[in-house]
């Protein structure tokens, strides 16, 4: 008779096996918001020499709940939910008197954000010569304008919200794959006017920490119960509260850390426009701000926006 158990898998390179028939334990998993989350776990029975059970760039996937059918010796592996998938990027050996053994740190799909430079396209531009006829056509730049938009048809460009220069920015990490995709996008809350922002060669990663720059309530976050996972940007008014009963035995540790340091005094725009004066140009610079009246103390300075 099939016997069958529940517990923590880890797929690697089509093998699915429990973290103690791979030969590790103590595995870690730390979420970050416009960062890489990251998976570590140590392999403490292997030689320090020995080749890694985790090929470097090689994908994992761990799995929570995870049902495991004993049929004669033959297990398989059903159910459960993903708990994490990522690339593994480091494979650090230590050895010392009495111990040895290899780890590893494998990211989040946030690591193709920080890996690839963000490119817009631009319309109509000169290609060179063919045939001894100037050819015209679309190429891709990462010269950008961040807050501007181009279309395949006229008038091409026009104004986005931070949300849509978000997307342009994920949908470019995706380009380079024609399946297999690292994640995909699910809801992105932050839509608001920017001003257009002329950069070169940045991240997508960086591409997306500048448009919540003027969301700063925002946060980010890869649900890895799908598959792939689902790339998620919301702001505080929209997220959900839950509420963790303390005395229920589950928490073993607790640590809160409120952030007085991302709170703003005021928010303050100033708007350079150009106008005639006696048929000269002149140049004029006007203020808005929130609140009305800005708090006047020395130190509230370094907290306006």
């Amino acid at each position: 008779m099939p016997t069958t158990s529940t517990g923590w898998t880890i797929v690697n390179a089509g093998t699915e096996q429990t973290p103690a028939a791979w030969g590790i334990s103590t595995p870690v998993r730390t979420l970050i918001s416009q960062g890489q989350d990251e998976l570590t776990f140590k392999a403490s029975s292997a030689n320090v020499d020995s080749t890694p059970a985790f090929a470097y760039q090689s994908t994992v996937t761990l799995y929570r709940n995870r049902t495991i059918t004993n049929t004669g010796g033959v297990l398989t592996y059903s159910g459960g939910t993903i708990w994490f998938v990522g690339l593994i990027i480091q494979t650090p050996r230590a050895g010392a008197a009495g111990d040895e053994g290899l780890a590893y740190k494998a990211v989040g799909p946030w690591w193709y954000l920080d890996n690839i430079v963000f490119q817009q396209t631009y319309k109509n531009v000169y290609l060179g010569t063919f045939s001894g006829t100037p050819t015209f056509g679309n190429k891709t730049s990462s010269h950008v304008f961040l807050g501007q938009g181009f279309s395949v048809s006229a008038p091409y460009w026009g104004k986005i919200t931070s949300g849509a220069q978000i997307i342009e920015a994920l949908n470019w990490a995706l380009a380079p794959f024609s399946s297999g995709a690292p994640f995909q996008i699910g809801t992105i809350g932050p839509a608001l006017d920017i001003p257009i922002d002329e950069v070169r060669d940045i991240t997508c990663a960086e591409v997306i920490r500048k448009m919540l720059r003027w969301s700063p309530d925002a946060v980010t976050w890869f649900d890895y119960t799908t598959s792939p996972p689902t790339f998620n940007c919301v702001q505080k008014a929209s997220l959900t509260a839950v509420n963790l009963a303390l005395s229920g035995g589950i928490v073993e540790n607790l640590t809160l850390n409120p952030r007085y340091d991302i709170q703003r005094a005021g928010v303050q725009i100033y708007y350079e426009q150009t106008g005639t004066v006696n048929g000269q140009a002149a140049l004029s610079v006007y203020l808005d701000q929130y609140p009305a009246t800005l708090p006047s103390s020395a130190i509230s300075q370094f907290s306006l926006l």
